[in-house]
């Protein structure tokens, strides 16, 4: 009888301690929120991104925090998290192509957006006058656009038969188109190659009142663009002229 007494206290010692384990309910997490910072980038520039995940549970447990963009999971980390805690846990992105992308962590998504960075573009170049006499100051315009959606600065440099004169830099906002301009004289008479950023073209001076000259040197200067012109099109391609 004692035998059956100490038997029948074991089982129950064994199901007292055993009943906490077996009631003991899985770790259970959640995603409660994602950020990006900043949420705009240029291209080839890091976002962070940080999602916060909370154990819901009454238990200590482990989850696996991923990081997908645009449905493809790329990134992940493992936390272990107490029981009501919550944790942040943080990603770098970087993207070298311009646009918007959508970006997941577990249940939650935000969007990141990288921006195209500044790019420049070179239009209507003027020379004023484009015939000059020895010493007379002359005028070169150009416009530069920002194609590129973000603020940008570009060194602009006037150069006169292959020789840097002089740089100047343009803060351009994106879509803007802003003026740039020089000026200069030339103490001796010729002709005179001029490139502002892809542009170019020629200016003339010659000595002053001397008409004959000048016509001499525009006509070898036409003579020198039609060259050019024949050769960038084709060899031939000018026989008849």
């Amino acid at each position: 009888m004692r035998n059956l007494f100490f038997v029948l206290v074991t089982v129950l010692l064994i199901v007292a301690l055993a009943s906490p384990l077996a009631c003991k309910s899985p770790a259970r997490f959640q995603v409660v929120g994602i950020d990006v910072v900043p949420p705009e980038v240029v291209a080839g520039e890091a976002a962070t991104i940080s999602a916060q995940v909370e154990n819901i549970s009454g238990t200590e447990g482990t989850y696996t925090v991923t990081l997908s963009v645009d449905g493809a999971e790329i990134q992940s980390k493992v936390i272990k998290l107490a029981s009501k805690m919550t944790e942040t846990v943080s990603f770098t992105l970087t993207k070298d192509k311009p646009g918007s992308y959508n970006v997941e962590s577990n249940d939650l998504s935000a969007t990141s957006r990288v921006l195209k960075p500044a790019e420049f573009t070179f239009g209507n170049l003027l020379i004023t006058p484009s015939i000059a006499d020895v010493d007379q100051a002359i005028t070169i315009t150009a416009d530069v656009g920002n194609t590129g959606e973000v603020e940008g600065k570009y060194p602009v440099t006037l150069i006169i038969n292959g020789d840097k004169v002089e740089t100047k830099e343009l803060t351009v906002s994106p879509g803007v188109t802003a003026k740039v301009s020089f000026a200069f004289a030339k103490d001796a008479a010729g002709i005179y190659s001029i490139e502002v950023g892809s542009l170019s073209r020629l200016v003339i001076v010659s000595k002053k009142g001397n008409i004959m000259a000048q016509l001499e040197v525009a006509r070898v200067g036409a003579f020198r663009c039609f060259t050019a012109a024949c050769n960038l099109a084709g060899e031939g391609s000018c026989g008849g002229a």
